[in-house]
C-alpha cells in the first residue's frame, strides 16, 4: 500500500518536474525569440538610418545642380535680353 503511494507520488513529482522543465524549455526559447527579433528590428532601424541619410546627401548634392542650373540659366536670360535690348539703348544705326 505504501509502496504504490510512494510510486504514485514518484510519478506524480516526475511529472512536475517535466512540466516545469517544458515550461523553462518554452521561456526560453520565447526569450531567444524575442531577443533575435530586437536584433533584427535594431539592425533593420540601423539600415533605414543609413539610407536616410545617404538619400540626405543625394538631395544635398541635387539641390546644389539644380541652383547652379538655375544660374546659369538666368545668365542666359539676362545675355538674350541685353542683346534684345541693345538695339534701343545704343540709338538708331546711322545710315
Amino acid at each position: 500500500q505504501i509502496q504504490t503511494l510512494l510510486q504514485i507520488a514518484a510519478f506524480v513529482i516526475l511529472g512536475l518536474s517535466g512540466a516545469v522543465y517544458l515550461v523553462s524549455v518554452a521561456r526560453r526559447q520565447s526569450h531567444r525569440e524575442t531577443s533575435e527579433l530586437a536584433d533584427t528590428r535594431g539592425k533593420r532601424i540601423d539600415d533605414l538610418e543609413d539610407e536616410v541619410l545617404r538619400l540626405g546627401r543625394k538631395v544635398d548634392h541635387l539641390e546644389g545642380a539644380l541652383e547652379a542650373y538655375q544660374r546659369i540659366k538666368a545668365q542666359e536670360i539676362a545675355v538674350e535680353v541685353a542683346r534684345l535690348l541693345e538695339p534701343r539703348l545704343t540709338g538708331p544705326t546711322p545710315a
